[in-house]
Formats: C-alpha cells, sequence, structure tokens
C-alpha cells in the first residue's frame, strides 16, 4: 500500500507541474489576436526563454528560504513552483514554434466565418497545437519525474520522486528489484 501512495505522490506532483506550466505556456505563447501586436508578446517571449540559461542549482536556497518561510516546506506544494519554473521557457519554446507554424490564413478564414479572438484561438489554434501541446507536457512531466537535487532540498524526507526512491532502494537496503523496476519506468517514459 506504501508504494501505491508514493507512487500517487509523484506522478500527481508532475502531473500537476505540467498542467500548470501547460496553462501558463499556452497563455504566453499565443495569446488571443497575437497577430495584431507582437512585439509586447515577443519581450515576453524573450524573458521567459531566457530563464533557460539559470540552472535550477542555483535557485534553491532562496526556494528553500521561501518554502519555509511560506510554511509549506516539506510538502508536495514545493515543489510545484519551482518544477514550473524550470520547465516553463521550455514549453514555451516549444508550443510558440508549433503555434507559429500554424498559416495566417486559417486565422483570416475564421474570421471572415465571424469568430472572434477567444473562438479562433479555441478552434483553430488550440486543436491544430494538439502535438505541440502534448510533445510539451510530456517531456515537462519526463523532466518532473527525474528530478533528484530539487525534491531532495525542498521535499525533505517526506516528498520523494523516482530518482529519491531509486537511491534509497539502492542505498539503504540493497533491494535492486524495485530500484530496477522504477528505473525502467522512468527510461520508459523517457
Amino acid at each position: 500500500a506504501d508504494i501505491w501512495l508514493l507512487g500517487l505522490s509523484f506522478i500527481g506532483v508532475a502531473s500537476i507541474a505540467a498542467a500548470v506550466e501547460l496553462i501558463v505556456g499556452i497563455m504566453k505563447c499565443r495569446a488571443p489576436g497575437m497577430r495584431i501586436n507582437m512585439m509586447p508578446l515577443f519581450a515576453w517571449y524573450l524573458l521567459i526563454v531566457a530563464g533557460m540559461i539559470v540552472p535550477v542549482h542555483v535557485t534553491l536556497v532562496p526556494i528553500y528560504l521561501l518554502t519555509r518561510d511560506m510554511g509549506i516546506y516539506d510538502t508536495p506544494l514545493a515543489l510545484i513552483g519551482p518544477y514550473v519554473a524550470t520547465s516553463l521557457p521550455i514549453s514555451v519554446f516549444i508550443l510558440t514554434e508549433f503555434m507559429r507554424q500554424i498559416p495566417k490564413e486559417l486565422e483570416e478564414a475564421a474570421r471572415l466565418d465571424g469568430c472572434g479572438p477567444f473562438a479562433i484561438f479555441f478552434k483553430v489554434f488550440l486543436p491544430l497545437s494538439m502535438p505541440g501541446l502534448i510533445a510539451g507536457s510530456m517531456l515537462v512531466f519526463v523532466m518532473c519525474l527525474g528530478f533528484y537535487i530539487t525534491p531532495s532540498v525542498l521535499g525533505g524526507g517526506n516528498v520523494q520522486m523516482i530518482a529519491q526512491r531509486i537511491d534509497a532502494s539502492v542505498s539503504l537496503y540493497p533491494t535492486w528489484g524495485p530500484a530496477s523496476a522504477l528505473a525502467v519506468v522512468l527510461l520508459a517514459l523517457a
């Protein structure tokens, strides 16, 4: 029963992080009416993608102090924010490139058919960018499952992801069976 609870814990944390980054990524990549005034959105795009430069390890101490002061240290909630912040530049990069490939003639045709900006987004851009959404969310989900140092620092001993569980299976008790099974799951997801 403990292994199922642990599995739900790290799958839940990774799923919530992937869902949040997907929603925020969509909002940053393709706001309704983006083709009309692209310069402010391009500045946001550059600012967010520049986040790929900052290593997550540099931010661990300030994030630890922040989560401790907020009272969410050693909870799954402490991991979701850093996961989203780490994966958001990658997903924005992927989603923006997918949405740039959608021809503007489709947007014009939908506008001629009477669709407003939100209808164009939800009926044209969102369905056509579904492969990019799936690829981005899978990449973020696997990244979140494979993180080692972030859950070790922010989750304490209560929140473990797959990498910590593999390490615990091998170092504490030399049980290679569960460690190998978790490693195969992590590789299969990648």
